[in-house]
């Protein structure tokens, strides 16, 4: 496939993501680049969305090496998305996000998410940095910290991903299961709404890791009076210990969720689990 390079639009720790453009069409696309010798997280990212198809996940296009300004590079080809992040988006609205855009966006990672966790992987680093915005709506992205869950357990693979999103037996390091992903996508929710990550404002990043990991039930504390309002009186709760797994994505009524509120919060439960997740789906009639 000949392509050209564009314009680089996103910078990680050890990878860069530009624009690029099929030579003979113009069809412009995303291309992920790593030097070789430092492309094991992307390696890892491109065997697992070759293996994907979903509708709510980035699509995967392909990989290729290059050599460019005498460097070899290691490429995956993705799809574009011209809407950047859903933190582009939270900047662009102003610091936060309409609870039209925050019901839709949640429904849709959800769903990705039930994909992932129905083929046994775990994202690990779900926020809206994560999480790319297109014409069809929100998808799931950046999968380099991924792992299949049997592979976490079997190994004891270290905890991956950004602190102020673990959830509090992450923190403890304990285990990182499919439950993990959900709270991470509860606290994203909560950065849709408020325009901040839950306990940012705690500046001690020690002191913050002891309040996720041994004060979870107090996640709520750093959300907004509007997340508050919203959760105090549910009409519908759906919830099992460990929420997270696939079976448990199948309790889920979407058709409720498209015009819903959606958010979870932690509590502690007996063992052995440390904690698990009720989601909480509350109508909002205007």
């Amino acid at each position: 496939m000949d392509w050209t390079r564009g314009r680089t639009i996103g910078r990680g720790s050890t990878s860069t993501v530009s624009i690029a453009a099929l030579d003979q069409s113009g069809q412009a696309f995303a291309v992920k680049s790593a030097e070789l010798s430092q492309s094991e997280f992307l390696q890892r990212e491109q065997r697992i969305l070759s293996a994907l198809s979903c509708p709510q996940i980035i699509a995967y296009k392909g990989f290729d090496i290059t050599r460019e300004n005498g460097k070899l590079l290691y490429n995956i080809f993705l799809e574009y998305a011209p809407g950047g992040t859903i933190m582009d988006a939270i900047r662009k609205h102003g610091g936060w996000l309409d609870e039209s855009f925050i019901r839709s966006y949640t429904r849709q990672i959800l769903l990705g998410l039930h994909h992932l966790h129905s083929n046994g992987i775990l994202h690990r680093d779900i926020k809206c940095h994560n999480i790319l915005v297109t014409s069809d709506g929100a998808k799931i992205a950046d999968l380099g910290c991924a792992k299949q869950v049997d592979e976490v357990v079997a190994t004891k693979t270290p905890i991956a991903g950004t602190p102020v999103y673990m959830a509090p037996e992450v923190v403890r390091g304990e285990h990182q299961g499919f439950p993990a992903d959900v709270w991470a996508l509860g606290c994203t929710v909560v950065e849709m709404a408020t325009g901040r990550a839950p306990w940012t404002n705690i500046s001690d990043p020690v002191s913050a890791l002891y309040q996720i990991g041994f004060s979870g039930a107090q996640f709520l504390k750093y959300s907004s009076w509007y997340l508050n309002e919203i959760i105090s009186s549910p009409k519908i709760e759906v919830g099992s210990v460990g929420f997270g797994s696939p079976q448990d994505f199948a309790l889920l009524n979407f058709s409720i969720l498209n015009n819903s509120i959606l958010f979870l919060r932690s509590i502690h439960a007996l063992p052995p689990y440390t904690e698990f997740f009720d989601i909480m789906v509350q109508s909002v009639h205007r």
